[in-house]
């Protein structure tokens, strides 16, 4: 639609030199739509010789000059949507993360339609309140659960006083309505481990092997669902960083084949590179075969640059939860985040495994201070991921 109709969209904007939410826009381009059908009947009659008069064009108001200006004299004094991209445009300088972005993008959106304005100048510490607990008793989609005080924390009101915090800071508000509010978290219930169990591990992995792409499917996203689940297993990186490899970032380096995690191909929490050595039973299985064959630069995602890379992996990400639950379905585990888990538990049997090694294979953080002076070798990180026993499916 804004591909074929956008530029008409533009124009008659710009006649009337205005400027439209996106919502707004999305019907302009509807109606537009819409009236160029009817143009193409209008045409199709003349040319088949019927000239009656009809109805075409009627349907449209006339233009309101006062009625224009009094709507946009009524428009926020400070659009809190626009507040959030200002925050953001400072924020990802400063290294947060864009999945940050989005969550606090979707709170404010949530809480705009709470209030039915979008005028942060307008917003108290009531409306706050009111929209923490209208959340509180709303049901999350994903896992038909009343949302928890956990997610109600840690993403709304975080948001809200992150966002609110800034503006505040940058004098575009007077106080941050949001400070001070906050919502009671118990202890959560914990019911099963955090880690896959063998058979778990057996299913999600044959599951992988066993794939066979659909006949729309890119091929990059088929070779995701057949490969991250395995390099994941191996070693305890987030789904993010192994969606995100490139061709370049599989190299030899001091004897060993290693994958470069790094920020230079898209998010890493951290913001630090690492490398990590790839187990010898993904070697066996063709993993490098695959990737001298792919013929684009990032192995598993369509992207040409970071910023590409980014928008396709918050997408990729989701998908690749909702291809492990097709065998793993347990709510109380994600499917993502549990080979972090899983790998760290499996390696800890590994007979004198050191924790600092563990820890920047997997890119945690140094627990002490000693700990954030030096590096574990690629040669320390090999011994671990050779002793790391092979899943058999």
């Amino acid at each position: 639609m804004e591909q074929r109709f956008g530029p008409f969209a533009d124009t008659l904007l710009a006649r009337r030199s205005l400027i439209i939410d996106r919502n707004s826009r999305i019907k302009l381009l509807l109606e537009i739509a819409k009236a160029a059908n009817e143009k193409a009947s209008k045409l199709k009659k003349l040319a088949e010789g019927d000239y009656r008069d009809d109805d075409f064009g009627k349907r449209f108001p006339k233009w309101d000059e006062k009625q224009s200006k009094k709507a946009q004299a009524a428009k926020p004094d400070l659009n809190m949507m626009d507040l959030v991209e200002k925050w953001w445009l400072e924020s990802e300088r400063a290294g947060l993360s864009h999945s940050t972005y989005d969550g606090y993008k979707r709170t404010f959106e949530n809480f705009c339609e709470f209030l039915s304005h979008k005028d942060a100048s307008k917003v108290t510490p009531e409306d706050v309140v009111a929209f923490k607990d209208f959340r509180l008793q709303r049901i999350n989609e994903k896992t038909n659960k009343q949302i928890s005080p956990k997610t109600v924390r840690d993403g709304d009101l975080a948001g809200l006083k992150s966002v609110f915090g800034w503006a505040l800071n940058n004098r575009l508000l007077k106080s941050n309505p949001a400070l001070g509010v906050q919502v009671k978290v118990g202890k959560a219930k914990k019911v099963r481990a955090k880690y896959f169990s063998d058979a778990e591990c057996t299913a999600i992995l044959t599951h992988a092997q066993t794939y066979q792409p659909t006949g729309w499917e890119k091929e990059q996203f088929s070779n995701a669902k057949r490969w991250v689940p395995w390099i994941c297993a191996y070693t305890g990186a987030r789904v993010g960083e192994i969606l995100q490899l490139r061709k370049q970032d599989i190299a030899h380096v001091e004897g060993h084949w290693t994958y470069k995690i790094t920020p230079e191909a898209g998010q890493v929490k951290t913001g630090e590179y690492r490398i990590v050595p790839i187990h010898d039973h993904l070697i066996e299985m063709g993993f490098l075969t695959f990737v001298e064959q792919c013929p684009t630069d990032y192995l598993f995602i369509l992207a040409t640059n970071q910023e590409e890379a980014q928008k396709q992996v918050r997408t990729r990400r989701t998908k690749m939860s909702e291809f492990i639950r097709e065998v793993f379905t347990d709510r109380n585990l994600q499917p993502n985040h549990g080979w972090r888990h899983t790998f760290k538990t499996k390696a800890r049997e590994i007979e004198n495994i050191k924790e600092k090694v563990l820890d920047d294979i997997t890119g945690h953080a140094s627990r002490t201070e000693g700990d954030r002076y030096g590096e574990s070798t690629i040669k320390a990180k090999a011994q671990v991921i050779k002793k790391y026993p092979r899943y058999e499916c």
